[in-house]
């Protein structure tokens, strides 16, 4: 199993991107398959060339299409057009993702309604094309986690379908604070569009954390080339990182986010906090308190991750009467897991495999299971328990180890 950490500090584009990743390993006939599946008539066709940028070796894409290629502007009918084809549900599920971002920055940069989106630069046969193949790769790698660093602002002006406009564009700068990705500021001299909206936009989708792991045991490298000529190399690299999971104790990053409520019933309580799952706590707790003037109110603390933590931010002062959020950041260490299924001589039940520091397994069967079968048989909890713990060697597990 790997991770995989996206080195776009020099810039980003879809097109760099998916040469990196072919670089890294993807077949490119996977990916030409696919995209033939969105351009039924095989009228697009990817190419990848050898080249250099400033003395550095990587892969440049060459995508060669028919001019007659008819290009779908409108967003509506593109998420149409995408959900029609005969992509990989998985792979379609991304690039449907992709582009919402695309649409709704679109529509914010624009002052439109999101089925008014008209996407210009974006919309061209090429980048669907490169997010398509982007998406596949990462379908094809199946990574346990993708790390990005912060990609550059740029400087400088760029000709659009609007004319020329500074950079950042609009776009960038809305993708950015939509899903709250830093652009790093680049040295004055470094002038052009360094990181554009499709590239930004696929960071966004399919990265888990934009940092740099604790440390990089590389199995493999891949870098991508892009077209442009900015003074300095124009590469982005993709790097592969060994993770072995079994028997190992992995240490994870959290944010902690937690509130004093006293002036909120418990109905809306159980909603608000059934929104901040939804809105990616990994959990969500909650004690009661005393407050002022002897008051009873509840402390409700949620746990997420790095990517979701803006989004719950959110949702503390949207959909809840709080007025602060106190949030810090807290080291978890877990034990790797897989689902799987064990038969016994009442049924089946589902349980929960983990493997301890020493390399033993515990199993945990699902109460839920247990029950049934109890009702079922009409025999007590403990004997269903007995018996399956009696009968662990018949435990079968179809899924990877994770965390």
């Amino acid at each position: 199993m790997s991770r995989l950490l996206i080195d776009c500090q020099n810039g980003i584009s879809s097109d760099m991107l998916l040469s990196a990743l072919i670089d890294l390993g993807a077949p490119i006939d996977l990916i030409q398959n696919q995209i033939d599946f969105y351009f039924p008539d095989k009228n697009l066709e990817i190419k990848v060339d050898e080249s250099n940028s400033y003395g550095i070796r990587g892969l440049r894409l060459k995508t060669e299409y028919n001019n007659k290629l008819k290009t779908i502007s409108r967003w509506e009918n593109l998420k149409k057009s995408f959900e029609a084809s005969n992509i990989k549900l998985s792979i379609k599920n991304n690039i449907i993702k992709v582009y919402e971002l695309l649409a709704e920055a679109e529509s914010a940069v624009h002052g439109c309604k999101l089925e008014e989106v008209h996407f210009h630069e974006v919309g061209s046969c090429e980048t669907i094309a490169n997010i398509i193949g982007v998406c596949t790769a990462i379908d094809y790698f199946d990574f346990h986690e993708i790390y990005s660093m912060y990609p550059p602002a740029g400087s400088g002006n760029i000709k659009t379908s609007h004319g020329f406009i500074s950079i950042p564009s609009p776009v960038v700068l809305q993708l950015s604070k939509q899903n709250n990705i830093k652009l790093k500021s680049v040295d004055s001299n470094c002038s052009g569009e360094l990181t554009t909206p499709s590239g930004l936009a696929l960071i966004s989708v399919i990265s888990d954390v934009f940092n740099q792991p604790n440390e990089l045991d590389i199995k493999n490298l891949g870098t991508g080339l892009g077209s442009k000529d900015f003074g300095f190399p124009n590469i982005l690299r993709v790097i592969e990182i060994n993770y072995e999971i079994k028997g190992k104790i992995d240490e994870q990053i959290l944010i902690s986010q937690e509130t004093w409520i006293d002036d909120s019933s418990c109905e809306d309580i159980a909603v608000f906090i059934d929104e901040l799952r939804k809105a990616g706590a990994i959990d969500v707790v909650s004690s009661s308190i005393q407050m002022k003037k002897g008051r009873h109110g509840l402390n409700i603390k949620a746990i997420t991750t790095q990517k979701f933590a803006a989004n719950l931010r959110n949702v503390w002062f949207q959909k809840s009467s709080t007025l602060a959020v106190r949030e810090y950041r807290f080291t978890r260490f877990t034990l790797p897991r897989r689902m799987g299924i064990c038969k016994t001589n009442f049924g089946e039940v589902r349980v929960k495999q983990s493997i301890r520091p020493d390399g033993s397994f515990r199993y945990k069967p699902e109460h839920e299971d247990l029950k049934r079968l109890s009702l079922e048989n009409n025999n007590p909890l403990e004997i269903i328990r007995s018996d399956f713990y009696m009968n662990i060697e018949n435990f079968i597990s179809h899924e990877d180890w994770t965390y």
